[in-house]
């Protein structure tokens, strides 16, 4: 066990035995720090100077396969770790010996050395992938206990982190706006920059300075080297110091870092999963925005610190509105705000990119879209979102299929094909459906736009205006859809043959069907809604023309429906009579007589979503509240 308080010392060495030949080991002995991680050691074997260093009787070191003389990390410990993984699982980035996972019993610790993105930007995709598999990785430990992260992050993540950020941005590896984005999701998922953290306004500071001229002197550097911490472990930590005092001493310019802990008998793994389990156990949980929230999506990505982000949309009658990420950070029961952009009008619909999809090879280029993560929003246009940014998403595309008039039809929803992610489909008040093929191309920088899309095939679906669209599972999973609309009926298409269409149903008072929602296990069931009706109509496609069953208890107008994503026989609904029911139609044909689980809001819900991500939780969003509720 350590005694006393815990130091940690971190150090891009820029070679370990160039770094040792200056007396390199020395700065650590004297710093009496209890773990040591060092980066880009470029050598096969430690230095005798490192072995002699007895007072760290645990030592690993990772040299690459590849190329002689490049990259490579190390750790030093006093204290024998539990246990210790190399590398992240991919044998692209092993290879280079970027990755030490070293369990403590009250914390992991990462030695990490991210890789930079090269000259003119040539290795900003595997960049990328390198950062996703990172948080992945720090997301899933994080869960388990508190993390340290010391390294070489090879990111200035704000101006104030380099001198020059305009003659650099996105120009240079380390301040491009892909770079920065995946160091801002690393914080939205539950981590702070310690040093940062501590001095938000320090400027000047810095822990890299190139070769070229007297960059040092005039110190025109970058702070590139991080401690980065678990949230929860963040009070933790008494001092954080850049050391770059002893940079006189060598030729190359990236200086250490000295992270301080309180003593080892202050923290309390046991007290802290048993704060977090109960906080976990809480059913509800409330965001408050500055708008009056309607459209609301789930996030489908099945990675553990993406689940609980959602994005909501607001509705203000004016041509302003806003669409904000928010991410709820379940361990310390409280939402994260991650950023809120411009939306003209009110959105009708946010869906997020399809998890499932990205294992489907016969869409070119579809590993991009996993890299990009993207949200389709619907108003006047439909519009194609990259999440990420200090505003929480930036426009890659606004797509229009009416661009021989000055005027456009309002969409009312949009629906993302779950089998083959580069399909869209909308609807829209001039009675068409329009499926849109999503393109990508190969991202270079983050100053280009990488999507774009094409008019699959448009069609006259309803005879009046249309209100609703989903693909459905049924067949290929990628082929049909049904629509909803105001002409009171149901209408079933497939992409092959789009030469006819299926009346599936037709309200029988011809009143405007708002909403549909097909069935996510039993994809020949379907349920939706009339316009100012509180019944919802379950529908299988193989008896058409009337519904299997017709649920009556909410005493206002159905605003919402979905289906368990897990289950055949459960579905949420929600209404202007403040509540969301939750049924079991099991027994259809015979009657459904009542909801098995019922709750009350504080107001007329708008809407109601169902994660695919998360199946104990469904989403409700009533004035300006958003609710998640465990079911």
């Amino acid at each position: 066990m350590f005694e006393g308080p815990i130091k940690i010392w971190s150090w891009n060495v820029a070679g370990l035995r160039a770094c040792v030949k200056k007396g390199g080991h020395k700065h650590i002995r004297e710093s009496g720090a209890d773990i040591v991680s060092l980066q880009e050691t470029k050598c096969s074997e430690f230095p005798a100077e490192i072995n002699a260093l007895d007072e760290y009787p645990y030592k690993k070191l990772l040299m690459t396969n590849e190329k002689k003389g490049y990259a490579g990390v190390a750790l030093l410990s006093k204290e024998k770790p539990i246990k210790v993984e190399e590398g992240m699982g991919d044998v692209d980035f092993d290879d280079h010996a970027r990755y030490i996972q070293a369990e403590f019993a009250a914390f992991f610790l990462i030695a990490v050395y991210v890789p930079n993105a090269g000259q003119k930007l040539v290795n900003l995709q595997k960049r990328g992938r390198f950062d996703e598999l990172l948080l992945n990785k720090l997301s899933a430990l994080n869960e388990r206990k508190a993390v340290i992260i010391a390294g070489d992050m090879n990111v200035a993540h704000q101006e104030i982190d380099l001198r020059n950020p305009e003659t650099n941005r996105n120009k240079t590896a380390g301040f491009t706006d892909q770079e920065r984005n995946a160091f801002t999701r690393l914080l939205d998922v539950g981590f702070v920059d310690v040093w940062r953290t501590r001095n938000p306004e320090t400027t000047g500071a810095y822990t890299y300075w190139s070769y070229i001229g007297k960059r040092f002197a005039d110190n025109v550097g970058w702070r590139l080297d991080y401690f980065v911490v678990s949230q929860r472990l963040f009070d933790k930590v008494t001092s954080c110091d850049i050391l770059n005092t002893i940079l006189s001493a060598f030729s190359f310019c990236q200086c250490a870092l000295l992270l301080t802990l309180c003593p080892w008998h202050d923290f309390d793994p046991s007290r802290e999963m048993a704060t977090n389990a109960s906080q976990k156990r809480k059913e509800i949980y409330r965001y408050k925005a500055s708008f009056n929230v309607y459209a609301m999506g789930w996030s489908t990505k099945l990675d553990n610190h993406l689940k609980f982000r959602l994005a909501i949309g607001s509705f203000i009658e004016e041509y302003n509105n806003k669409v904000s990420i928010v991410q709820l950070h379940e361990d310390q029961g409280e939402f994260g705000h991650l950023g809120t952009f411009d939306h003209p009008y009110p959105s009708t619909k946010v869906r997020t990119d399809n998890e499932s999809a990205k294992s489907v090879q016969s869409i070119p280029n579809c590993h991009h879209f996993s890299l990009f993560d993207l949200l389709a929003t619907t108003g006047d246009y439909l519009r194609i979102w990259r999440i990420g940014g200090h505003n929480g998403a930036s426009l890659e595309v606004r797509l229009d299929n009416n661009r021989s008039s000055e005027y456009c039809a309002p969409l009312t929803s949009a629906d993302w094909n779950e089998v083959d992610v580069s399909l869209i489909g909308t609807s829209s008040i001039d009675t068409t459906c329009t499926i849109w093929q999503i393109e990508t191309g190969q991202a270079v920088a983050n100053t280009e736009h990488a999507i774009g899309g094409n008019v699959k095939t448009q069609l006259i679906a309803h005879d009046k205006e249309v209100y609703d669209i989903e693909f459905s599972k049924l067949s290929s999973g990628r082929d049909i859809f049904a629509s909803s609309g105001a002409d009171g009926s149901i209408r079933m298409f497939d992409l092959r043959h789009m030469e006819y269409s299926t009346i599936v149903f037709e309200e029988p008072s011809k009143k405007p069907l708002l909403r549909l929602a097909w069935n996510k296990q039993d994809h020949n069931y379907l349920a939706t809604f009339a316009q100012n009706s509180n019944e919802i109509y379950i529908l299988d496609i193989r008896i058409p023309s009337m519904p299997v069953s017709v649920l009556k208890n909410h005493t206002g107008s159905v605003n919402g429906i979905a289906w368990a994503p897990h289950s055949t026989c459960h579905l949420v609904t929600a209404a202007e009579d403040c509540q969301a029911l939750i049924w079991d139609v099991h027994q259809i044909p015979r009657a459904v007589d009542d909801p098995i689980l019922a709750y009350a809001a504080a107001g007329e819900i708008n809407q109601v979503q169902w994660s695919s991500a998360l199946s104990d939780w469904i989403s409700i969003c009533y004035d300006k509240t958003l609710e998640l509720l465990r079911v």
